[in-house]
Order: structure tokens, then C-alpha cells, then sequence
């Protein structure tokens, strides 16, 4: 006779329970520490996570540079000094159309004033075109459009023939729009992420309303600059320098000299002579701001101007020096055989 074996009965009800145990554990554990991570994130590292989220949001920005030092003669005559210069500038922030750029150009047009006998003939045409799209569209056909998507004409060919087909009557603008199409121009000019110096030494009613007025002139904004000052003149001049421009920034060359110093790219620098010379005690360091929101900062850390330096020159024996050579080289001009004398 076969032998069967027994079959043991299944106790589900055991294994019920020991599930249910087994997972109330794993909820308990998995509660207990999401529990320990909210109370070691909201007690005990509280500090830690409060910097690091600091970090994140927090956006620190330089000003502009700040004035340079003084240069002074041996008897504390000043023959470089610093004229403070009230700037508008403009940088285009991203998703802006042109459109957007010539609105905005209307509400600040009539309230700075700027050379507009600079305006010319491209500059009109590139205005009508924006505010006249569909009408300029049509001045270009379908094959010319082909043309750019076989690659055998640019866009910027494609753009310059369309332009030159516009109508100069279309062109006879009045005072206002005139106005614009330069205002426009001067937004525009130069690479899109730069910042556009639109008017420098602004008069303090063209800076208080910009400035009042940031909210709705987006992408302008108003700085404080300098330039140097000689109040001798040209007497000693080109030993004394030359300092960067603001647009000019740091000189090409020594870029990566400069950037290893902690310079940036659009800080101005000595660029020969006793300007360059003395760099590292001329120029100033910047103010620091937070930035609050686009279109507000708050000052964190005020620009120091730069040291002041004493040379061992004698300006006024200097002058008496040039006052001799000048009059020596025209008497000696009036000579023969001076033709090619010209300095000494």
C-alpha cells in the first residue's frame, strides 16, 4: 500500500499577523525617522539649513567702480582728480521684443535729452521696419525667402535688401518718433548682453526721473561714474596716464592678469604710465549690493575710493619747463631746414 504524506494546514491567520507586525514596524521605523528629520532640519541644524538655503537664493552684485585715487605733485597740488558723472543705461532683459524696446523708448523719449542730429537713414528705415512688419514682409518675395533656406543668401542680406526697398517717403517722420528711432538705436547698439551707456552726465532731472520711474522703463537704469580731471591741462598729461573707459573695461591683453586679481571684465584699470604703475593703490574698491528683485538692490558694503599718491614732481616748474621748450621750438622753427622739428 502506498504511504501518503500529511499535508500540514496552513495557518494564514499567523501569517496575517506576522505581516501585519512586520509592516506596522517598517511604517513605525520610516515615521520615526522622517519624525528625527523634521526635528533635527527644524531644532537642531536649523542654523546649518538657514545658510545653505541663504546661499541659494541670496544674489550678491557688484556697483560700478568706484573713483579712482587722487594724484598729487610734491607741493599737494592735485593734477588728476575725479568728476562725478551721472549716468542712464540700458540692458535688455531676456524675452524682450523689439516691439517692448520701442514702447519703452516712448514713455523715456521726451523726458532726456539727447544728440538726435545723429540720426541717419539706416537707423529710420530699421525703425519703420519694426513698427511696419507685415507692410516691410511684403517688400521681399517668396524665392528671395528660399533663397536663405538653401543657403544661398544670409538673413543678413535677406534683411538689408528688404530695408533698401522701403519707400524714403515712408521715412519723413515727425519730432517724437524721430526721436525714438535714435533712442532705439542706441538700445540696441553693441552685443545684446552688454549694458548701453544712453546718456553720460545726465542732468539731475533726466536721472531723478528714471530713477523714479524703474518699474515702467524696464532694462534702464542709473548709475553713478567718473572721469578723470586735469587741472593743469595738458601740462605733464602724458606721463601722468590714461585710464580704461567704462565700455572699454579690462585691457584684452591682460585680461587674465587682472581676472586672477579678483578685477571684472568692465572694471577700468591704468593703461599707461604712472596710472598703470600705481594701479594697485589708485584703484577703488566697488560697493556691494543684494539683489532684492529685478528691479531693486540694497547696499551692503559702501565703494571706497582709491588711495591718494604724492610724485616728486614740481607742476609749476614743469609748466615753466614746457613754457621754454614751446618758445624755443618756434623760434628755432622759423630757422631753414626745420621742416620735420616738431618737438623737443
Amino acid at each position: 500500500m502506498k504511504k501518503y504524506k500529511k499535508i500540514k494546514k496552513i495557518d494564514y491567520d499567523k501569517i496575517t499577523t506576522f505581516r501585519f507586525i512586520f509592516f506596522s514596524i517598517i511604517v513605525i521605523l520610516l515615521f520615526t525617522f522622517i519624525g528625527y528629520s523634521f526635528v533635527n532640519l527644524m531644532i537642531f541644524n536649523n542654523k546649518e539649513y538657514e545658510i545653505s538655503l541663504n546661499s541659494l537664493i541670496y544674489t550678491e552684485v557688484s556697483g560700478s567702480s568706484s573713483p579712482r585715487g587722487r594724484i598729487f605733485d610734491r607741493n599737494h597740488n592735485i593734477l588728476v582728480d575725479n568728476k562725478s558723472l551721472k549716468n542712464i543705461t540700458y540692458k535688455k532683459e531676456k524675452g524682450v521684443s523689439d516691439i517692448d524696446m520701442i514702447n519703452v523708448a516712448r514713455k523715456l523719449v521726451n523726458h532726456i535729452e539727447l544728440n538726435y542730429n545723429k540720426l541717419n537713414d539706416n537707423m529710420k528705415r530699421n525703425y519703420y521696419c519694426i513698427i511696419n512688419v507685415d507692410d516691410c514682409n511684403k517688400l521681399i518675395t517668396q524665392e528671395e525667402i528660399n533663397k536663405v533656406i538653401e543657403r544661398k543668401m544670409s538673413q543678413k542680406e535677406l534683411d538689408k535688401l528688404k530695408l533698401s526697398r522701403i519707400d524714403n517717403s515712408l521715412l519723413e517722420f515727425d519730432e517724437e518718433n524721430n526721436k525714438i528711432a535714435y533712442l532705439y538705436y542706441l538700445m540696441n547698439k553693441g552685443y545684446t548682453y552688454e549694458e548701453k551707456n544712453i546718456k553720460v552726465d545726465a542732468s539731475d532731472k533726466e536721472y531723478a526721473y528714471v530713477s523714479e520711474n524703474l518699474e515702467e522703463l524696464d532694462g534702464f537704469n542709473t548709475k553713478m561714474d567718473w572721469e578723470r580731471v586735469y587741472p593743469y591741462g595738458d601740462t605733464f598729461k602724458t606721463i601722468l596716464g590714461k585710464v580704461s573707459s567704462s565700455t572699454q573695461g579690462l585691457p584684452i591683453e591682460e585680461k587674465d592678469y587682472y581676472l586672477s586679481k579678483g578685477y571684472s571684465l568692465n572694471d577700468r584699470v591704468g593703461i599707461s604710465y604712472i596710472e598703470k604703475q600705481y594701479e594697485e593703490y589708485l584703484h577703488g574698491e566697488k560697493a556691494l549690493y543684494e539683489v532684492v528683485n529685478s528691479h531693486e538692490v540694497k547696499l551692503i558694503k559702501d565703494g571706497v575710493r582709491g588711495k591718494d599718491i604724492v610724485l616728486s614732481i614740481d607742476i609749476n616748474l614743469q609748466k615753466e619747463v614746457d613754457r621754454i621748450l614751446t618758445e624755443q621750438i618756434l623760434r628755432a622753427k622759423s630757422e631753414p631746414n626745420t621742416e620735420y622739428y616738431d618737438s623737443s
